[in-house]
C-alpha cells in the first residue's frame, strides 16, 4: 500500500526528468482526493463489509499501478495525474475499512493497546512495505543495466525497470485482493 509513495515520485523525477515541483504538482492533487475520500470511505466501511471495500480498494489501486507502467515521455500530464488519483481512490478504500476490521475483534478496554498495535503495525509493514518496492526497483534496473543516476541515453531501460516494478506492485495488489476476500468481520467481545 506505500510502496506507491515511494515510487511514484522516484519515477517521476527519475524515470520521467520531472523536477521536484513538477513531480509535486502530480501528486498534489491525489493527496487532496485522499484527504477528501477517507470520511467517505470511512463510511462505507460503517456499512458494507470490510472484505468487499478491501478487495475493491486493492483492485483499485492494482488498476493504478498497471495503468502507470504504461506511462512513458509522450503519456499527457494530465493522464498521468489521473493514474495516481486513481490509486489515492483505492488507499481510501482500503485504509478505513482495514482499521475497523481491526478494531471489531478487540475489546472495550484494550482499545487503546488495540489501536497503538495497529498503528506500530501499520507503520512497520509500511516501512518493509517501501523497502521491498525500493529493492524490487534496484533489482530491475539491475537487470536492464543500469541504475537510478544514468544519463539521459539510458532513460528508456530505466523507464522499463519502472514499468516491471509497477506491475509487479500491481500483481501483489491483485494476489492481496483475492487473499482479503476471507476476511469476515470478527465478534465483539465486551468484557
Amino acid at each position: 500500500l506505500f510502496g506507491s509513495t515511494y515510487l511514484v515520485p522516484i519515477f517521476l523525477q527519475i524515470g520521467l526528468q520531472y523536477g521536484a515541483a513538477e513531480a509535486g504538482l502530480v501528486l498534489l492533487p491525489a493527496g487532496l482526493v485522499l484527504a477528501l475520500a477517507m470520511p467517505v470511505t470511512g463510511r462505507l466501511a460503517d456499512r458494507y463489509p470490510t472484505h468487499r471495500l478491501v478487495v475493491l480498494g486493492l483492485l483499485v489501486l492494482a488498476a493504478s499501478f498497471a495503468l502507470l507502467a504504461t506511462v512513458n515521455a509522450q503519456t499527457r500530464y494530465l493522464q498521468l495525474v489521473l493514474w495516481v488519483i486513481v490509486g489515492r481512490i483505492g488507499l481510501a478504500l482500503v485504509m478505513p475499512s482495514l482499521s475497523l476490521s481491526a478494531m471489531h475483534g478487540i475489546g472495550r478496554d484494550d482499545i487503546a493497546q488495540g489501536t497503538s498495535t495497529i498503528n506500530f503495525m501499520r507503520q512497520l509493514g509500511g516501512a518493509v512495505g517501501v523497502s521491498l518496492t525500493g529493492i524490487a526497483l534496484e533489482w530491475r534496473l539491475a537487470a536492464h543495466g543500469v541504475t537510478l543516476h544514468d544519463d539521459g541515453v539510458l532513460a528508456a531501460a530505466r523507464v522499463r525497470a519502472f514499468d516491471e516494478t509497477f506491475v509487479g506492485v500491481a500483481a501483489i495488489c491483485a494476489v492481496a485482493a483475492v487473499i482479503a476476500r476471507r476476511l469476515r468481520p470478527a465478534a465483539v467481545h465486551d468484557r
